[in-house]
This record gives structure tokens, sequence and C-alpha cells, in this order.
């Protein structure tokens, strides 16, 4: 199957060239813009996982060494205060 391609053309029939050049242009920019967002979604996410991973160290540090929060006592013994 053959497939007829249409050009843009100036009224004088020549090739518009400054058309498809400003096409090119502005698709590379859509595609430099999209990875300029996807790098900064992927930072982001870096930091957030990295955020959370040093809570939760610091706070299991935290428990093993006594300084964090006092066990409840059982239901069946009384606070003693």
């Amino acid at each position: 199957m053959m497939q007829s391609h249409e050009f843009r053309r100036l009224p004088g029939g020549s090739i518009d060239f400054d058309f498809y050049r400003e096409r090119a242009k502005a698709l590379r920019r859509q595609a430099l813009r999209d990875v300029a967002t996807l790098k900064m979604a992927l930072r982001s996410i870096l930091i957030m996982v990295a955020v959370l991973s040093l809570t939760t160290a610091g706070v299991a540090a935290s428990a093993r060494m006594g300084g964090g929060a006092a066990p409840a006592a059982p239901s069946s013994q009384q606070q003693v205060r």
C-alpha cells in the first residue's frame, strides 16, 4: 500500500522548511521539558525514601538504646508513678 505524503509548501511551490524547523524545535523543547520533569520527580522520590529510611533507622536505634517511648505496663499490674 503506497502512502502519499503531503508537504507544506510556500505560495511559490517550494517546501516550507521554516515550518518544519520550528516544529522540530518545539518537539525538542517538549522532550527536554519532559526529561527535566522526570528527573525532578525521581529526585523527589529518592529524597522521600532517604528521609523515611533515616527516620525509621533513628526510631529503631533509639528504641534499642532505651531512649524510646516507655512500654506500657500490662493491665494486670498497677502503674507506679
